[in-house]
C-alpha cells in the first residue's frame, strides 16, 4: 500500500501513464484511416452538425481558430471535408464532409467501443470501468474548483 504523504504523487504518476498509454492505443487504432484523434474529432462533429463555420465549429471543438484551420486544410487535401458557401454569410464558408469523410467517420467512430472492449478482454469488468470513469469525473471537478 502506498503512504498517505505519497498518495497524490502516485496517483498522478498513474494517470499521466495510463492517459499515454490510452492515447497511444487511440492513435495506433486511428493510423488505417490516416486520422489524428483531433482530425476524428472534427469529422464526427461535422458528422452530428452537417455543415458549419469555422467559428462554430472551433467554438463546439473548444480549439483556436488558427489550429482548427491547419487541421481542416489537412482533411480537405486529403478529400475527407470540403468548403461550401455559406448562404446565411457571403464572407465565410461552411465546412462539410464529403461522402469519403462520411464513410470514415462511421468506420473510425467504432474505435472507442473497442477500446473498451479491448479493457473488457483484459480483465476489466464494464461496472468497474464505470466506477473509473465516475471517479475520474469526481478528481476533475475537484481540482478545477482548486484552480
Amino acid at each position: 500500500m502506498v503512504p498517505y504523504d505519497m498518495l497524490a504523487k502516485q496517483i498522478m504518476l498513474l494517470l499521466t501513464q495510463d492517459t499515454t498509454a490510452m492515447q497511444a492505443l487511440y492513435a495506433r487504432s486511428l493510423e488505417p484511416y490516416m486520422l489524428s484523434a483531433a482530425e476524428l474529432d472534427i469529422l464526427a462533429t461535422l458528422k452530428r452538425e452537417e455543415a458549419l463555420a469555422i467559428k462554430d465549429l472551433a467554438n463546439t471543438l473548444s480549439l483556436g481558430s488558427s489550429t482548427l484551420s491547419s487541421l481542416v486544410k489537412r482533411l480537405e487535401e486529403r478529400q475527407f471535408v470540403k468548403r461550401l458557401e455559406n448562404p446565411k454569410d457571403q464572407r465565410s464558408v461552411l465546412i462539410a464532409l464529403t461522402d469519403k469523410g462520411n464513410e470514415t467517420v462511421s468506420s473510425a467512430t467504432r474505435i472507442p467501443r473497442q477500446m473498451t472492449q479491448t479493457l473488457e478482454k483484459q480483465g476489466m469488468q464494464e461496472k468497474e470501468l464505470y466506477t473509473l470513469l465516475r471517479l475520474l469525473a469526481t478528481l476533475q471537478t475537484t481540482l478545477e474548483n482548486q484552480l
